[in-house]
């Protein structure tokens, strides 16, 4: 190889070199810092986990007396107004369960049958006597009542802008305590949106059934949580 082929080489490795050297100068030169802010709103809404458990003999009596029941409760709630996109099934189960028998000192099985649903009620107001009716109608077992917001995605957006508002607030604190600038945004990721509720409060279902003067549920504010990603670089 003549003396005119080896400098044309190695010029091009210098030059890549420096491509290489110049790209991992300007990979290095950027922060990475997480954002994350939380926006609360007031609930507007509720969803009650409600159903029935009966125990019988055999599967067929429980089923047919837990049917029965659910018809009852549904028949109570769309005379309520509720539709059936407000109404569905959380859970159907069946257990035997042992049971003893003092008086003959013998033990017996019976099969237990849950049917368990979901329903939303979108006015607030109204979540207590729903619950109060479903109780009078055959409920037997409350789970748990949850609020929530139908404001969820208007928070989510307001969160989101915050965490990013976050992440400039971070990246120029380091920047600064760096003695460096942070310049424009490179990338963004964002994570999925955390979603808590305001809260949920178990209750006898004999309880709700028997209130002379209702049941009356007191809900607090939901949080919507928004975190991201943001990649800045550095002048």
């Amino acid at each position: 190889m003549n003396q005119k082929w080896k400098g044309l080489i190695a010029l091009l490795c210098a030059m890549m070199l420096l491509s290489m050297g110049t790209a991992l100068a300007e990979e290095s030169r950027r922060v990475s810092v997480t954002g994350t802010a939380t926006v609360s709103v007031p609930a507007d809404q509720a969803t009650l986990h409600i159903g029935v458990r009966v125990r019988e003999d055999t599967v067929s009596e429980g089923q047919k007396e837990a049917a029965e029941r659910i018809d009852a409760v549904l028949a109570a709630l769309y005379a309520a107004g509720l539709g059936q996109d407000d109404i569905s099934t959380e859970s159907y189960s069946i257990y035997t369960v042992t049971e003893w028998i003092d008086q003959t000192q013998t033990e017996r099985t019976l099969y237990q049958v849950y049917h368990m649903l979901n329903v939303r009620v979108k006015d607030l107001e109204r979540a207590g006597e729903i619950l109060d009716l479903a109780a009078q109608a055959g409920v037997n077992e409350v789970g748990s009542v949850e609020f929530s917001t139908s404001r969820w995605q208007e928070a989510y957006r307001q969160a989101m802008q915050d965490a990013v508002a976050d992440t400039r607030s971070k990246a120029e604190l380091l920047c600064a305590a760096a003695g460096v600038t942070a310049g424009d945004v490179l990338a963004i990721e964002a994570t999925e949106g955390g979603y808590a509720y305001a809260g949920s409060r178990k209750l006898l279902a004999a309880e709700a059934a028997s209130a002379d003067v209702g049941t009356a549920l007191q809900a607090g504010e939901t949080s919507v949580t928004a975190s991201v990603t943001v990649v800045y670089e550095i002048k």
